[in-house]
């Protein structure tokens, strides 16, 4: 559809979010969110991922466990299941932490930052976000990044 033709037939991909779109009669969520659920102690990130099987989680469906703050486990999904995920972690009586920062300063445990400056602070946050995110980002699978 590049060369302007308005009844040519859209190709690959394009066609793919074209059909969804006429069958639902609206786009498809696109992108990935870290829900993040309070944690009552420290664990593993095979432990994190045990408990949530338990609770009927598909693991196959989070792409990434980390934790962000002393008790908080963020999970990260696609948009498309974050729905089902939180349905199932309501049934669970699992509480969903709607308004953590993981930008936040004060969940900057390193001691060496108890005395810095704020912006210093916030820059030793936000690096350490961005390390987190670019390890997940190397331990993906190629479909998802």
């Amino acid at each position: 559809m590049e060369d302007g033709n308005v009844n040519a037939m859209p190709s690959g991909t394009e066609a793919s979010s074209w059909a969804v779109v006429a069958a639902n009669g609206k786009p498809r969520n696109k992108g990935f969110e870290y829900v993040y659920i309070p944690r009552s102690r420290r664990m593993s990130y095979s432990e994190a991922r045990r408990r949530l099987s338990r609770l009927g989680v598909d693991n196959c469906r989070v792409l990434d466990v980390c934790f962000p703050a002393h008790s908080v486990a963020g999970l990260l999904v696609h948009l498309q299941y974050k729905p089902v995920l939180l349905g199932l972690l309501e049934r669970a009586k699992v509480s969903v932490l709607t308004d953590f920062d993981p930008l936040d300063p004060q969940h900057l445990a390193d001691p060496t930052y108890a005395s810095a400056s704020m912006d210093t602070r916030l820059t030793a946050i936000a690096t350490t976000a961005n390390e987190r995110c670019s390890r997940t980002l190397e331990r993906l699978r190629y479909p998802v990044a």
